[in-house]
């Protein structure tokens, strides 16, 4: 069969092709880990270095000016993830130069039995070669690339790499030259697919191409936002497509760590920021979960160094993160407040209904009064609400006209369902009927066949516990209104202005929707209205957010770059 040319392989990876590139990391896996080797001296990190290197490849290979320079270019791509891993890594390595002082007198048939004795000895062989005579002594045994294939990824004339060959050969201590040569070609990656499939699984995805897989692994029906990303979470939102990562297998994805660019306050210095705040995996891969998400999530760091971000952010799941070098920055606080607690006279305020999607007006209000509050984001970081369709926005204006505050949110998640059915719910049944308007209408599907109803106050509420989940349900006109939660809440999203119409406006909107408690997610401890709440005796502060997930874990990705962001804050706090 023969072979299409390399520079046109080239050509229609660079444009996209996941075909194509697939057919260079054939060509060129074994070459690539083969020369990784003879860096590195162990055959993981040898493989990790390779991985990555395509991984960079695929994401840069556009800017590759000449495609017949692909291999000379993918062998620089190789060595510096190779220096990249020893020095961050900090494996105590013996490099190979030094294992021939290690183990430099004669094997015996004993020693040769014994595997991890034996490849101390092979290694010890090889570094009693010069590094260009190992290179390409190594390129040729993995595979038997031909001598001209390794003149071109070592960018030398040939007659060069049959002077390195002969001399190789000759520098092998006696009845090594067939062991060295079993030890790498049992070492190639080529002998299965194992190494061709982790290339492609921690690829950086093409909006084009990925969307809607990537979509549909994150709705999920019954998942905490599921029905937001194609309209607005991804779509309408800084999520970036360069830093993120996906998993997959055979051109399909199976999992994703989503990368969001965000502006990030600390004190008064600004620091940018990898949010992952998208990060799912098919069902079908389940048993692996933890190990590709993590795959996904350490491809993914190497490309936020490059893209020039300085920490990453994330929230919940300590045990996963932490694994992966995040550390607890601080802990989410969500706030309780009584409706009944907030102020109900008369306000003299004329409130705008608005679509809480980014607007100019509105973010610079929002950063004015976020100026240095520690972990707020600089808006915008949303083009679009996160939660479409979820929340409303009421706003009021001051003396000039601009906006002087604003709030967002709604009653916690809720729907309605006909009140014919609240004779049934009086006689604490869960009919037929009753059933069917949960399946029909709840967003995190039917009651389970062990739900119980508890009337509390007949014709008008109703208590429905089904195991872990309780739902209240209440009269509204004539409708029935069926909260997700056990009260219900009034969720505030976000909230800007002075803490006394802010508040005023809360309990109007609370008591309109009939809900029993403000629930402020998230709410910076240190805000104005947080100040204001800590005034309110009946006011109950939690660790976790909406969903529970209690902390927000953080990760340095570059050290130096952010201490130097970092630099006026700190001489600020130092001179206070």
């Amino acid at each position: 069969m023969v072979r299409e040319p390399l520079d046109s392989v080239v050509r229609h990876a660079a444009s996209g092709d996941r075909d194509s590139f697939e057919t260079l990391v054939h060509r060129f896996q074994d070459m690539a880990v083969g020369y990784a080797f003879s860096v590195v001296g162990d055959f993981h990190l040898a493989e990790d270095a390779a991985q990555e290197a395509f991984v960079q490849a695929y994401r840069d290979l556009a800017m590759l000016r000449e495609p017949v320079a692909f291999p000379s270019w993918l062998r620089r791509l190789v060595f510096k993830h190779c220096d990249r891993l020893i020095r961050r890594r900090r494996v105590p390595l013996v490099p190979l130069e030094d294992a021939e002082r290690s183990a430099s007198r004669e094997p015996g048939p004993d020693e040769l039995s014994e595997s991890h004795e034996t490849r101390e000895v092979l290694r010890a062989a090889m570094a009693g070669l010069g590094e260009s005579d190992r290179q390409v002594l190594t390129l040729f045994y993995i595979a038997q690339y031909s001598q001209k294939e390794i003149a071109a990824y070592l960018d030398v004339h040939v007659n060069t790499i049959k002077q390195r060959l002969f001399r190789a050969r000759r520098g092998l201590r006696k009845g090594l030259e067939r062991l060295v040569e079993r030890d790498l070609r049992d070492n190639r990656p080529s002998k299965d697919r194992r190494f061709m499939e982790r290339i492609m699984q921690t690829i950086e995805p093409d909006k084009r191409t990925h969307s809607d897989q990537i979509y549909g692994l994150l709705e999920v029906k019954g998942q905490p936002g599921y029905q937001d990303w194609r309209s607005g979470r991804i779509a309408h939102s800084n999520f970036d497509w360069k830093t993120s990562r996906i998993g997959s297998v055979d051109g399909r994805v199976i999992t994703v760590f989503g990368v969001y660019d965000v502006t990030m306050r600390i004190g008064e210095a600004r620091v940018r920021v990898a949010g992952v705040n998208c990060d799912a995996i098919d069902e079908e891969y389940a048993d692996r979960e933890y190990e590709l998400r993590a795959q996904a999530g350490r491809a993914s760091f190497e490309a936020m160094r490059e893209q020039g971000y300085e920490l990453s952010v994330t929230f919940g799941e300590e045990g996963f993160f932490s694994s992966l070098g995040y550390a607890v920055g601080w802990r989410e606080l969500a706030w309780l407040v009584p409706t009944a607690a907030l102020p109900s006279e008369p306000l003299d305020l004329d409130l705008e209904e608005f679509t809480p999607e980014h607007r100019d007006d509105l973010a610079a209000l929002y950063n004015e009064l976020n100026e240095s509050l520690t972990g707020t984001a600089v808006r915008p970081t949303y083009l679009k609400n996160k939660h479409p369709g979820l929340f409303n926005g009421w706003l009021w204006r001051g003396a000039g006209g601009a906006p002087d505050g604003y709030v967002s949110g709604s009653p916690d998640w809720w729907f309605t369902i006909d009140d014919s059915v609240a004779p049934d719910l009086d006689q604490a049944l869960l009919s037929d009927e009753v059933r069917k308007s949960f399946a029909d209408k709840s967003p995190v599907g039917s009651l389970g066949e062990h739900a119980v109803c508890l009337v509390e106050t007949p014709g008008q509420r109703w208590r429905i516990v089904d195991r872990h989940r309780s739902y209240l349900v209440l009269r509204s006109g004539s409708n029935l209104t069926v909260h997700g939660r056990a009260r219900s809440y009034l969720w505030v999203d976000e909230v800007a202005g002075e803490p006394e119409a802010a508040l005023w406006v809360l309990g109007s909107l609370a008591r309109k929707y009939n809900c029993e408690v403000v629930f402020f997610d998230r709410l910076h401890y240190r805000s104005p209205m947080g100040r204001a709440l800590r005034r309110i005796p009946s006011a109950r502060i939690e660790v976790g957010g909406h969903e529970r997930t209690t902390s927000y874990m953080v990760r340095i990705i570059n050290l130096g770059s952010l201490l130097e962001s970092l630099v006026p804050e700190l001489s600020r706090r130092l001179q206070a």
